[in-house]
């Protein structure tokens, strides 16, 4: 059977690392899979007449909620993964946060694949009785690529930027504080969710951290410091990162998509936050974690916060960077280890690089029920406002808006997405192996 993947994105990031994997899953199990670009997602329905669609969230995007129920209108089955199943709680019990564009609070899909009980639990307050039935647990897909991949080593990154002089290397996961200035799409969602109160507080922060994060690199010329800028971040914004400043010295490096996520998170020995799900990932690499909150740690966010201590200041960054490679690096971390362990079940279910496998599982139960669609294969008008949008606006020479149309476009390219594909399949396959699994075995593997 036909079945469709819909992202943003072709690069090694958080949702094309379980689209690739659970499409290299459900190829094992002879299904014809294509991994799209959601910015043609109307045409590509048209033209490949999938039996069944899958795809992260798509309440957030207007153009994900708008392509999705176009797709349902169709009777095309559904099954819709969580992008980011550390949501804070707040994001599951709030109605307005949890349908986002969705006015009508009814899911369209015919599977919601939630990563936690957890979070099954929390999102069950907002949904029918109907609609309860259809949410599925299938764990933390994006995390088994640490069980899969072979990562980048530290001296292959230090040679590669020309950077071997340094002997130690800081990371910092860049939160998207483009949420918060009106120019971003997603500014209105974003003060539903956190209210005026919390929006001045993170207008504080931006500018405070921005002021630490250069003391920082100023005060450590012997250090290396990489900024992983994060995925989201529109054009139209000021700043999202609060690095303005900081590629002005010899020891930073600004990355945006150039390394995936997890080969930047490895070569450090030590990884910094404002507040990101990159702790969890860092975690499962050992590595030190710590948040960079200017004013406070208290605000509405996810739970792996409480598994790492806060440094404040400039000057207690600085402290702890003069005891890498020393016993005493550990004192700073030893009091949240217990929350880190309750945080990394809390946010992935199960840990054994598998719930690829689990996810697609439950995709492979909704083919078994899918029934053949008729799909209309001559002129549609969202194809034709589609194409308007990403094949002509994108490329007009002003406007913010336009500009953004063009930086989505150009995040997505069907060469890059085959090599992505082609390697995790190599290391799935070798995974697999190790464990002695074959595609009947893996396909008995329960998701809850």
């Amino acid at each position: 059977m036909r079945v469709l993947n819909l992202e943003w994105g072709s690069h090694i990031y958080r949702d094309r690392i379980p689209a690739s994997l659970i499409s290299n899953y459900l190829r094992l199990h002879g299904h014809e899979v294509l991994e799209g670009p959601v910015f043609s997602g109307y045409k590509t329905i048209r033209k490949f007449k999938p039996d069944l669609i899958f795809k992260a969230g798509y309440l957030g995007s207007v153009h994900n909620f708008k392509l999705i129920k176009y797709a349902r209108s169709l009777n095309i089955p559904l099954v819709i993964l969580t992008a980011e199943g550390n949501l804070p709680d707040e994001f599951w019990t709030n109605e307005g946060i949890f349908w986002g564009w969705n006015t009508d609070r009814k899911l369209l899909e015919d599977r919601l694949v939630l990563w936690t009980e957890r979070t099954r639990n929390l999102a069950k307050g907002n949904l029918s009785d109907e609609d309860q039935k259809k949410i599925s647990v299938g764990g933390g897909a994006f995390f088994d690529h640490y069980k899969l991949a072979t990562l980048l080593s530290k001296d292959q990154f230090l040679k590669k930027h020309k950077c071997e002089r340094f002997k130690r290397v800081v990371g910092f996961g860049c939160w998207d504080f483009g949420l918060i200035q009106p120019e971003d799409s997603r500014y209105e969602a974003t003060k539903l969710q956190f209210g005026e109160k919390y929006l001045d507080l993170f207008n504080l922060d931006h500018e405070k951290l921005n002021s630490i994060l250069i003391e920082v690199v100023k005060e450590n010329p012997d250090t290396l410091f990489i900024f992983k800028k994060h995925p989201g971040e529109q054009a139209t914004t000021n700043n999202p990162s609060a690095t303005k400043g900081v590629e002005n010295y010899p020891n930073a490096i600004v990355l945006k998509n150039e390394w995936p996520i997890g080969d930047v998170i490895q070569v450090c020995d030590l990884w910094l936050v404002y507040e990101s799900t990159t702790l969890i990932e860092a975690w499962l690499l050992d590595k030190p974690t710590a948040l960079v909150n200017p004013t406070t740690t208290e605000f509405p966010r996810s739970l792996q916060y409480r598994g790492a201590p806060n440094f404040d200041s400039a000057e207690k960054i600085t402290e702890v960077i003069s005891k890498i490679g020393l016993p005493e690096l550990d004192d700073f971390f030893t009091e949240t280890q217990t929350a880190r362990q309750n945080c990394i079940k809390d946010t992935l279910q199960w840990a054994d690089g598998l719930n690829h496998v689990r996810t697609g599982n439950i995709i492979l139960d909704e083919l078994e029920k899918a029934k053949s669609t008729k799909i209309h294969s001559g002129f549609s008008i969202k194809e034709f406002k589609e194409k308007v949008k990403f094949d002509f606006l994108a490329y007009i020479p002003f406007g913010k808006r336009f500009k953004t149309y063009k930086n989505q476009k150009q995040l997505f390219s069907k060469e890059e997405v085959e090599i992505v594909s082609s390697e995790f399949m190599k290391a799935q396959k070798k995974f697999y192996k190790k464990l002695n699994m074959k595609p009947n075995d893996l396909r008995k593997i329960p998701y809850a």
